[in-house]
């Protein structure tokens, strides 16, 4: 050893504190450094500056004399142990990331540097080494590791479930024939999957171009797919295009189309992608529903039927126009279950919402059948509705109802009407006064009408003034008595006269109406004339107080009332004269001084006779169900012979005879009278 390097030495180890600048920054810097001194046995530490002392936690009297192994621990890597010892041995410079363990044995990351030091011979005198704690810096690199090995299985993974996926899309889209495509702009160079050509009708083989493809276009439909297809390009819509597309063999099938297309930085389109589905079928089927459609909608309107459809998800009520005037709407109102509840009548209401309650439960999933009346949210009319429907289950719940509606108000007033008819005439057919007859019509029909008025008028000979009854009032003024028909207006009554019925459903709105009308406080009313020999002879009216818009089915109904009512009251006058003319001949009958006897024709039964014949006879006159039951009335000619029963003049004459005589002894008990028998 040289005397510099002794003196060097003695300096660092702290045995001279010397001057040299050198020792001076190896003492003093910050940076844990040592030196072993490789000529002594193991290569102890001869120096360990402050900083090493801090970093180990050794003190330098327990460094000095010791070899560095003595920061080896449990988690200290032998490989790289051996590395530091192969560089020792081979007296070569080595940095290397060492797992040393403080004094307290605590483990750090030590980052070595060492390098020999060599004499004026060249031999080795010594290893300096520095030292650097990247404990931070490794634990964040195996963090970084662990992220990156992590990160590098995701990517794995989601590159394989990206290939998965482009594997299902590709089977989807062969499965579903759905043509997948891509256009690179401006040039226009089509890529796209082997289903593209199957779309277009195009047999196996490469895809075509985009010229192709555009060539195939129906000649109608080109400038609607090009110009679907500039606009796209251009920003302003997206790509969303159905044309129609000639096939190979030469048919023509539907292509529907959907782009998006992708652009740069600048926003300048560079490509298009999309797909293409064939949807030939789909329009086709399409059209069969249009054409469903359309034959139902004719049909419901040729039967009058409307549909109803009930959302309960939504609790959304669609109505077509047909249905909202069934309950006295608007075709342009809007529906709900609150407009159908409150639309019904309330006689009807609880019988209804029974009914479909239980179409909706679905425990029971009855069928909806039932007839209703509405009263008309907007005109208040009431109609007669019969419904039918069914509750559509998704599993325990109802999710929806449909059904249909129909009007069915006429075919109701229509029965009524029928039933209304029949019953007035057997009642009115067993009363024989003509007034009777007139009372109890007016007061039947004003009762089924509901009306405030109805009158029977009986015009004179001349038809200008007539008498009149009204029988049924309800909140109105009588107006029995004679009145001069032309008072409630000449022109009506010129027209009553020539056989027309009158409706008005508001006088107030006939030009120069009379006040005849007022006086009476009419506002609508109906007039049948009853015309005989073409002569007015009489007329049935009903009338309201308020304007009323007259049904044509009670138009009608009032006409045969009327009619019916005439040939009734005529019925009875004619029987009520038949009887007074019947009790006048049975009066002449009864005062005949002579015998009389009656026989219906032409069985010749003998049906009745005066009391002279009885008085004659001494008892009663024995009916005969023929002429042979004649013979019970015991007779003899002069000669003795009894007469028999085709003799008798009723029997001749009813054989032809004209005025036959028979003189005869009869026997009247126990003895005989001499009759003369004549026709």
């Amino acid at each position: 050893m040289t005397a510099d390097a002794a003196r060097l030495l003695a300096e660092i180890g702290g045995t001279d504190i010397g001057s040299d600048p050198f020792v001076a920054a190896v003492r003093a810097t910050r940076m844990p450094m040592c030196i072993t001194d490789a000529r002594l046995p193991d290569n102890p530490i001869v120096f360990a500056n402050e900083s090493f002392c801090r970093l180990t936690g050794y003190p330098r009297a327990e460094l000095i004399g010791r070899n560095c192994r003595l920061l080896q621990g449990p988690d200290t890597d032998h490989e790289a142990v051996a590395r530091v010892r192969a560089a020792v041995k081979a007296g070569r410079p080595i940095e290397i990331d060492l797992r040393n363990h403080r004094k307290n044995g605590e483990p750090f990351w030590n980052r070595v540097l060492m390098a020999p030091v060599f004499d004026e011979t060249g031999d080795i005198a010594y290893f300096f080494a520095s030292q650097v704690d990247v404990t931070i810096e490794r634990e964040r690199l195996t963090d970084l590791e662990s992220d990156n090995a992590s990160l590098a299985v995701e990517l794995a993974d989601r590159l394989a479930a990206l290939r998965a996926s482009e594997a299902r899309l590709r089977v989807a889209t062969e499965a579903a024939a759905i043509g997948v495509w891509e256009i690179s702009l401006p040039d226009l160079a089509l890529t796209g999957t082997p289903t593209l050509n199957a779309v277009y009708g195009l047999g196996p083989g490469p895809t075509p171009s985009y010229a192709v493809l555009r060539a195939l276009a129906h000649p109608d439909d080109a400038p609607d797919m090009l110009a679907a297809f500039e606009r796209a390009t251009a920003g302003v819509a997206e790509y969303n295009v159905t044309y129609r597309v000639r096939r190979s063999d030469g048919g023509y099938g539907w292509v529907e189309v959907r782009g998006q297309v992708t652009r740069d930085a600048a926003g300048m389109p560079i490509c298009i992608s999309g797909v293409s589905l064939d949807v030939t079928a789909r329009r086709a089927a399409e059209a069969e529903l249009r054409l469903n459609e359309e034959s139902l909608r004719l049909a419901t309107e040729a039967a009058d039927l409307g549909t109803w459809d009930l959302d309960l998800t939504t609790d959304v009520l669609t109505w077509p126009d047909r249905t909202k005037a069934m309950f006295g709407m608007s075709p342009g109102a809007a529906t709900s279950m609150v407009d159908f509840y409150h639309g019904l009548h309330p006689d009807d209401r609880p019988a209804v919402t029974e009914a479909f309650t239980r179409a909706l439960d679905p425990a029971v999933r009855a069928e909806y059948d039932v007839e209703f009346r509405t009263v008309g949210k907007e005109d208040g009319v009431v109609r007669w509705v019969a419904a039918r429907g069914k509750g559509l289950f998704d599993g325990d719940r109802c999710a929806r109802a449909i059904g249909t509606a129909i009007d069915i108000t006429r075919r109701r007033r229509a029965a009524e009407h029928e039933r209304f008819l029949f019953d007035l005439s057997d009642a009115i057919r067993s009363v024989g006064d003509p007034q009777d007859v007139k009372r109890l019509t007016m007061l039947r029909l004003g009762d089924f009408l509901g009306v405030n008025r109805v009158g029977y008028a009986e015009a004179d000979e001349d038809a200008i003034t007539a008498t009149l009854e009204c029988a049924f009032l309800k909140d109105a003024v009588p107006i029995d008595g004679r009145i001069v028909l032309d008072d409630f207006g000449v022109e009506m009554m010129a027209r009553m006269r020539a056989g027309h019925t009158i409706v008005q459903d508001d006088v107030a709105t006939v030009d120069g109406v009379p006040a005849a009308w007022a006086a009476i406080g009419t506002r609508a009313h109906v007039a049948v004339p009853i015309i005989r020999h073409g002569k007015l002879r009489g007329m049935l009216f009903a009338q309201t107080n308020a304007p009323t818009r007259w049904a044509t089915d009670d138009v009608r109904l009032i006409e045969q009332v009327a009619v019916r009512t005439w040939d009734a009251v005529e019925r009875a006058r004619a029987e009520a004269e038949t009887s007074a003319s019947e009790a006048r001949l049975r009066a002449v009958i009864e005062a005949a001084p002579v015998g009389l006897v009656f026989a219906s024709a032409p069985d010749g039964k003998i049906t009745g006779a005066n009391t002279t014949v009885e008085r004659l006879m001494r008892h009663p006159v024995i009916p005969s169900p023929d002429v042979e039951g004649y013979s019970s009335y015991v007779a003899f000619h002069p000669d003795g012979r009894q007469v028999a029963g085709h003799e008798y003049p009723l029997a001749r004459a009813l054989a032809g005879e004209e005025r036959p005589e028979l003189e005869a002894l009869y026997r009247r008990l126990s003895f005989f009278i001499f009759i003369q028998l004549t026709l």
